[in-house]
């Protein structure tokens, strides 16, 4: 079909005719997105989204015992920080369902508690690879 088109042109007038001509906006707008999803990209492998687990943490004579969402447990491990109410400490051991932290220096009472659990690259969400 092109061919048949192309047979029809006399003159060189009539080929500048038939060419259709970009405008710079489409540039513009296409150099935008291009440069817009290479940024994403290389965002998405540099960066680290930090993970974090929220609840509530009773403490009774300096001793911890956190207040576990079903499913939490198994994000758990020892070593990891656990904040209490600005207090930093660690997760000593779980055993079971019980979760031993070390000591805090707080009065008895309810405090909220924040474990981090590390960070993840947002391109693993991607790729299927979050750990």
């Amino acid at each position: 079909m092109a061919k048949k088109h192309m047979q029809s042109i006399s003159s060189p007038d009539e080929l500048n005719g038939r060419l259709q001509h970009t405008s710079p906006m489409t540039w513009i707008v296409l150099s935008a997105v291009t440069v817009s999803l290479i940024a994403f990209f290389v965002w998405s492998f540099l960066a680290r989204l930090p993970m974090k687990l929220t609840g509530t943490a009773e403490v009774n004579d300096h001793v911890a015992t956190l207040r576990l969402k079903e499913g939490d447990l198994r994000k758990l491990s020892a070593g990891l920080r656990v904040t209490i109410s600005g207090e930093v400490g660690e997760i000593v051991s779980i055993s079971g369902s019980e979760v031993t932290l070390s000591s805090y220096d707080l009065p008895n009472g309810e405090y909220p508690y924040r474990v981090d659990l590390g960070s993840v690259r947002p391109i693993d969400f991607f790729i299927g690879n979050p750990s």
